[in-house]
C-alpha cells in the first residue's frame, strides 16, 4: 500500500518554505516506526554535551519518501572523545531485512551533520518504486572488537521511493531557481529530496542567510530544532568508506 501523500497548498516560491511539515503518513505496512535518536545513555566514546544523542534527520516517525534511485541519508553525530577512534556504519536493507548495502567510515571528533549517498553502482540495484526499505546508522565506539556491540548507538527508519505525481513533475519542470526545487519537494512531502537538495545549496553557498534560515525552518518543522544550528559537514566520500558490502541480488 503506497504512502499517503497530502500535498500542502503553497506553490513553489522563492519567498520561503512552508511553515510545517505534516505532508504524509507512513505506510502502515512498514511495521513499527524506527528510532531517530540514540538511547538516553551516552556511549563511552561520546562527550557529555547538550546535544549528545546520535540523531537521524527524518520526521518523528522515522519515515520519508524519495523520487530518486540512489538517495542521500543524513545523521547528526555528537562530539566524541578525542582518545577514541569510533566509526559510523550505514546499512540499507529490504523490508524483509535482507542486507543490500553496508559501509563503515571514520568520522571527526567534532559534532556535525554527516550525509551518505547510495553509490550509483552496477553492483547496487536502484531503489524500486513503491517499495519500502529499512536503513540505519550505528555509532561504533569500539571498532577494533566487532564482537563488542554493547556500547554501540543506533538510529533507524524507513524510506520509500514513490512515483512522481503530475503536480510535482509540473512544478519541477517550471523551476527557474534552485531554491524553488526545495519548495516543490517540500510541498509534495518528499522529505529526503527536499533535505538533500537544500543541503547541496547550503554547501555551495554556506554564508547565504536565506538558505541558513530555510535549513533551520525545515529541521524545526519536524522537531529537530535542537540540531538545526549544528554544522553541516561535507558528504562522506567513497574513498572514506571502509569495507563496503554491496548486494545486487533480489
Amino acid at each position: 500500500m503506497p504512502a499517503t501523500l497530502r500535498a500542502l497548498s503553497q506553490p513553489p516560491s522563492s519567498q520561503g518554505l512552508p511553515n510545517s511539515w505534516g505532508a504524509y503518513e507512513p505506510d502502515p505496512n512498514i511495521g513499527k516506526p524506527g528510532r531517530r535518536e540514540g538511547g538516553g545513555t551516552r556511549g563511552p566514546c561520546v562527550k557529555n554535551s547538550p546535544n549528545y544523542k546520535l540523531t537521524s534527520l527524518v520526521p518523528a516517525n522515522s519515515f520519508g519518501t524519495t523520487l530518486v534511485e540512489y538517495p542521500t541519508f543524513f545523521v547528526y553525530v555528537p562530539s566524541l572523545e578525542e582518545e577514541e577512534k569510533p566509526q559510523l556504519e550505514f546499512a540499507l536493507k529490504t523490508e524483509n531485512n535482507r542486507l543490500i548495502y553496508k559501509t563503515n567510515f571514520t568520522i571527526a571528533h567534532s559534532p556535525g551533520i554527516v550525509s551518505v549517498s547510495l553509490p550509483a553502482s552496477a553492483n547496487l540495484r536502484r531503489l524500486e518504486e513503491n517499495k519500502n526499505y529499512k536503513w540505519s546508522f550505528t555509532l561504533i565506539c569500539n571498532p577494533e572488537d566487532p564482537s563488542d556491540r554493547s556500547s554501540n548507538i543506533s538510529v533507524e527508519g524507513s524510506i520509500r521511493r514513490v512515483s512522481p505525481s503530475p503536480t510535482i513533475v509540473q512544478q519541477l519542470g517550471g523551476v527557474t531557481l534552485p531554491r524553488d526545487k526545495v519548495v516543490a519537494y517540500r510541498t509534495a512531502g518528499i522529505w529526503f529530496d527536499a533535505l538533500s537538495t537544500l543541503a547541496e545549496l547550503r554547501r555551495a553557498t554556506p554564508s547565504d542567510p536565506t538558505l541558513e534560515k530555510d535549513w533551520k525552518d525545515l529541521l524545526q518543522s519536524v522537531g529537530l530544532e535542537t540540531i538545526a544550528s549544528e554544522p553541516l559537514l561535507q558528504p562522506v566520500a567513497t574513498s572514506d568508506r571502509k569495507n563496503p558490502n554491496i548486494s545486487s541480488k533480489e
